[in-house]
């Protein structure tokens, strides 16, 4: 009965290899796999199988150059073993991981065994494929498992860190690479056979810190690339786990159907904060795709042609019953000149960012119907006074100008003199500026009438031989009442910090905030300095709303909108009256912080 339950099984397997295919799925259930092998002609092959009857997998495909080595029971089994107390220690899908590595590393310590042996009948052996593995279905090894705890995480890119080749059906590959380190022998070959390339940028946070890895995917085909992209986009949408930043880049401009689909489930991940294109020719049904998705991530366009001249993507995204989001155009090859002018005018977007491109024909100050622009290294060409029908113009309500002043240093005093009626103006210094540069900012900034919120960047200790005169021109101020100021890697600076609370203690209205750019779970250098002055902010806030209900004003509008006795808001004004006119009452009530 035995034997004859041996066979069946054995003719199950039988057929489930030569029948199965790519589309079942193969569930693992943190069973502990079973490790044994098969001998076909010259190749030893390790296969693994699952509990419950799951149909076996082929890991490793092992090439010998001579049959001896093959009918060695003591050398086969010694590789059987290894694999197989690999496998007991680990749970589900880590012990398929294990297994290779382990499988890898006494390939690697038996091939030095052969080449310094002497004996002519010694064989020599060949990692011929490593995880020989269809990947058309996303339930396939399930790696986004790996995802759900740092330490697994940590896992998988430790185990990606050196490459995995990944072979599929029908010559489709990919290549899994777990950091950007790359030989340039190895980087040349990836280039010339993949032609599709993906990046994620994983945030996690282990022990308290945060880390940061990126893992690249390249694939022979976009149809290799969208059918692997699920499996990674298993990721969960949670807090401790974060794609900050999905790449997408072909260096072939002839796009398949699977595009579309890759498009897609790019643009609808929720969890997703950006998604950048490089050296994409968008056909017109992907520029519609584009225009008319509906997403909540950042797209960024990078040296990419849209079909047109972008003319799809214009009357596409003038469609839309709902905002874009936030637009990136980052060296993109030249729009037509009517069209790129009607889509800063007329496109529905809440942010609008250009960098690196140079706009013709172009009249400061600017007009557009984004209420955020962001200029970065932006050349501005400006056109002639009787052009005024296709001059752009573009004039938002939050403007942020970003300078290498090494690079495009000739429009910065240009750009400045063009920010008059501006009520939010940002500089974003990414090399540090020269005193004359400084001076220039401060003119202007004591020039503007309107202006009431003031972005500093990209780090604000650029400006620290300046601080002084900054804190001056922002205390003379009548208009400025906020301050968004960007800090980098670098400690709080206790002389700026003495300026700056100088300032709050000066302006009593005054606001400011330092930005928490990407990760608000772990202690930043901006969560520092925003605690060294925190005090004094709700000191200042409290304040100022004591001196706001002195308002009769206010008074009348509160006691008609809530239908309350002005003889109690009397009472109040004079207590507030009081309390505003009387300083140290007011600090003792504050518990003489100051």
């Amino acid at each position: 009965m035995a034997d004859s339950n041996e066979e069946r099984r054995q003719a199950e397997l039988d057929f489930v290899e030569a029948a199965y295919t790519p589309e079942e799925a193969w569930v693992t259930r943190g069973d502990v796999p079973h490790i044994y092998y098969r001998i076909k002609r010259q190749h030893c092959v390790l296969c693994l199988s699952m509990p419950n009857g799951y149909p076996e997998r082929q890991l490793l495909d092992i090439t010998c150059e001579k049959t001896p080595l093959i009918n060695d029971s003591s050398i086969t089994q010694q590789l059987i073993e290894i694999c197989r107390q690999t496998a007991a220690a680990l749970p589900g899908e880590e012990a398929v991981f294990a297994v290779l590595s382990a499988a890898q590393e006494w390939i690697q310590a038996a091939e030095d065994v052969c080449s310094s042996s002497s004996s002519s009948s010694t064989s020599s052996i060949v990692l011929q494929k490593v995880t020989r593995h269809p990947f058309s279905t996303n339930k396939d090894w399930q790696l986004h498992r790996f995802l759900r705890t740092p330490s697994a995480l940590t896992t998988l890119v430790a185990h990606l860190s050196s490459g995995m080749l990944v072979c599929g059906t029908d010559d489709r590959a990919l290549f899994l690479k777990g950091n950007t380190n790359y030989q340039p022998e190895q980087r040349t070959w990836l280039q010339s056979h993949f032609s599709s390339k993906l990046v994620f940028r994983l945030i996690w946070l282990q022990d308290d810190h945060r880390q940061e890895e990126n893992i690249e995917v390249w694939g022979t085909c976009h149809e290799a690339v969208a059918e692997t992209t699920s499996w990674l986009l298993a990721l969960p949408d949670s807090k401790r786990h974060i794609v900050s930043m999905v790449a997408y880049s072909n260096s072939v401009f002839s796009f398949e159907y699977f595009f579309s689909g890759l498009l897609s489930t790019l643009l609808a991940h929720n969890s997703f904060r950006q998604v950048r294109f490089g050296g994409i020719d968008f056909s017109e049904e992907h520029s519609a795709i584009l225009a008319t998705q509906e997403h909540s991530v950042n797209i960024v366009l990078a040296h990419c042609w849209l079909a047109g001249g972008g003319a799809t993507f214009l009357k596409c995204i003038q469609q839309r019953k709902t905002p874009f989001g936030s637009l990136t155009l980052e060296s993109v090859h030249p729009f037509q000149e009517q069209i790129f002018t009607q889509l800063v005018l007329l496109a529905p977007l809440s942010k609008l960012c250009l960098v690196n491109l140079t706009l013709r024909r172009a009249r400061l100050p600017f007009r557009a119907r984004a209420s955020h622009v962001e200029m970065t290294n932006c050349i501005v060409e400006e056109g002639d006074d009787d052009l005024t029908e296709s001059v752009l113009m573009i004039r938002p309500k939050a403007f942020v100008l970003g300078f290498d002043l090494i690079r495009n240093s000739i429009h910065y005093h240009h750009l400045l003199d063009a920010i008059h009626g501006l009520k939010k103006l940002g500089i974003h210094f990414h090399r540090t500026p020269t005193a004359e540069q400084v001076q220039t900012l401060l003119s202007a900034l004591e020039n503007i009438q309107l202006l009431k919120v003031l972005e500093l960047g990209h780090d604000i200790l650029c400006l620290k031989d300046h601080w002084d005169g900054l804190m001056a021109v922002l205390r003379k101020s009548h208009t400025i009442g906020k301050l968004r100021l960007h800090v980098r890697s670098s400690p709080p600076d206790a002389e700026m910090l003495f300026s700056l609370k100088q300032l709050l203690e000066d302006r009593r209205d005054m606001n400011v905030v330092f930005p928490i750019d990407d990760w608000p779970l772990v202690p930043t250098t901006a969560s520092q300095w925003e605690w060294e002055v925190r005090p004094l902010l709700e000191f200042n806030r409290w304040y100022f709303g004591v001196i706001q209900l002195q308002s009769v004003e206010s008074i009348l509008k509160r006691d008609a909108l809530f239908g309350r006795a002005l003889l109690h808001r009397r009472e109040f004004r004079f207590v507030s009256f009081l309390l505003a006119s009387n300083l140290d009452v007011l600090l003792s009530l504050m518990g003489n912080q100051y």
